[in-house]
């Protein structure tokens, strides 16, 4: 027997089975129907009742001579002598094939005996296959983790092919199990296999060793989940929305398949970083409800949730939505947090630049303005003291200096230069915005693209991604980004791109943070201090 064969053969049957599946709920809602539309049976004698009981038999029987589809989840099947059916799809129960199948057999964690007739294809997934001296298969016979026996007669008109260990594990004993006490539950832990525990024991290793090391990132991504519980959660459902075209995106611009590596990595990292958080808010959240201390402790807090979230795990049904549920909510936390850090660390190198430029800036005008002036720093007029006089104490003020009135062109120049990784999640941050306009418009989201951008630098001088993570587009000059600018600078990144990305590379090597289309257009990207609009 072939151990070699493709197995995209097993993908095939299991999708004839899905269809039978489909084609037996409608039928199963007919049955139903005209079940509920039979008169009411009177009480009789034991002839009697014999006699009433005999047309659902025979009604069987005639679906069963009609070659109706069969479908069974948890139970045996016995195909009598004479009996004909379509396909037949057994799932977690075995197979006993005496009469004929029209169609395609599927068994899936059971095993299938034959001795009929099975005119298209056979397969057994993770279970045995005996075929009897007078079994006759149409087509191909695949046999999954199990052995496939033939009897002397037996005949099969295609290819058998039997895969028992995939040069991995010795046998499939363990996922027979885990599927029919777990998956067929709808529960991600059973408690009755014992590798699973084994597994969960490694997971929480390597979830307690994060929040060891990374106690500031977790503590962060809690502080998202209590603060912004529906943001998280719909975060994360819009990660997995967006991911598959995202990389598709990414796969066809052909200069974005270097970011996709990053991209799955950064992903993993959330989807780590999500779990810890979420089982350490559990526990907090416990401790606070019962007023106990210790429980909010960050490593006891971890270590109660996880146990909370385990046992739910092994719930049939309630622990596959558990499962399922939290991991929207963590990965959404953690990406949220992420871009909290981001305009954090901006915002702390814009404290110590801006407020120097600003002082120097107010210095020079001081002297040259005369008798009144206007402060770059605070947007206020002020008029400058006589020589010798002691100035008065400016009135104190809760806001900070850039947000009493909003700044000028020249002001950016002095902020801080955007780092590459910000103003790569910003385009990011982009391109999911645009993931329906490609869907929509097909190749003319290039061109729309651009459009985009430029209109938006002429405008506000950023872009929706820039605005969350908190970035603006400058000139060097200081004087406003015109239509000419955008323009100039979008067709540039044209070139940047085509050079394998190199000219987009760039701004995280020079020292002033400038891409190729940077240096071509006259601009920087800044990083704009937390409080200042940019609409």
């Amino acid at each position: 027997m072939n151990e070699t064969q493709p197995l995209w053969k097993f993908g095939r049957l299991m999708a004839a089975g899905i269809i039978c599946l489909s084609g037996w709920l409608p039928l199963k809602a007919q049955d139903d129907e005209k079940k509920s539309e039979l008169p009411p049976v009177v009480e009789q004698p034991d002839d009697s009742t014999k006699a009433a009981r005999e047309p659902d038999d025979e009604d069987r029987q005639n679906h069963r001579h009609h070659g109706q589809p069969v479908v069974m989840v948890g139970n045996d099947f016995v195909l009598k002598e004479g009996e004909i059916v379509d396909d037949a799809v057994i799932v977690s129960g075995n197979a006993t094939i005496n009469g004929h199948v029209t169609g395609d057999l599927v068994v899936v964690a059971g095993s299938a005996k034959v001795l009929g007739k099975v005119d298209g294809e056979m397969a057994v997934i993770l279970g045995s296959a005996t075929l009897g001296p007078d079994a006759k298969v149409g087509h191909d016979v695949a046999v999954v983790g199990g052995t496939l026996t033939r009897e002397q007669g037996s005949s099969i008109g295609g290819t058998p092919t039997v895969v028992t260990t995939l040069g991995i594990f010795p046998n499939f004993d363990w996922l027979k199990s885990y599927t029919v006490h777990a998956l067929m539950l709808a529960r991600p832990i059973a408690p009755q296999v014992g590798w699973v525990w084994g597994v969960v024991g490694i997971s929480l290793l390597i979830y307690l060793l994060i929040a060891v090391l990374f106690p500031r990132p977790i503590q962060a991504c809690v502080d998202t989940l209590e603060k912004r519980p529906v943001g998280s959660f719909f975060m994360g459902l819009l990660l997995f929305v967006l991911v598959a075209p995202l990389t598709f995106l990414l796969i066809v611009s052909v200069v974005g398949i270097f970011v996709i590596p990053f991209l799955m990595f950064a992903l993993v990292v959330a989807f780590l970083f999500g779990k810890v958080s979420v089982y350490r808010f559990a526990g907090t959240q416990l401790g606070k409800q019962f007023n106990l201390a210790a429980l909010q402790l960050p490593l006891v807090a971890f270590l109660v949730g996880a146990l909370i979230f385990c046992a739910l795990y092994t719930v049939p049904i309630l622990g596959f939505m558990v499962w399922c549920a939290i991991i929207p909510f963590g990965m959404g936390a953690a990406v949220l947090a992420a871009f909290g850090g981001l305009r954090r660390a901006g915002n702390g190198r814009s404290a110590v630049a801006v407020p120097a430029a600003v002082a120097v800036s107010a210095a020079g005008a001081a002297a040259a303005a005369g008798p009144e002036y206007r402060n770059p720093g605070t947007g206020e007029f002020a008029v400058p003291a006589a020589a010798g006089a002691t100035a008065a104490p400016a009135p104190a003020s809760s806001n900070p200096p850039l947000m009493q009135s909003a700044a000028s062109p020249a002001d950016f120049i002095s902020m801080p230069r955007a780092g590459f990784w910000l103003r790569t999640c910003a385009t990011l941050l982009d391109m999911l915005l645009f993931v329906f306009v490609v869907i929509v418009a097909g190749p003319k989201a290039l061109l729309l693209w651009l459009v985009y951008h430029v209109a938006m630098w002429a405008w506000k001088g950023t872009t929706v991604g820039g605005i969350v993570v908190g970035i603006k587009l400058v000139r060097v000059d200081g004087r406003p980004v015109d239509v000419g600018v955008a323009l100039v600078r979008a067709v540039a990144s044209i070139f940047s791109a085509f050079a394998l990305g190199l000219g987009f590379f760039w701004a995280g090597w020079n020292r002033e943070k400038q891409s190729w289309h940077d240096k071509i257009a006259g601009t920087v990207m800044v990083t704009v201090p937390k409080g200042m609009p940019l609409l």
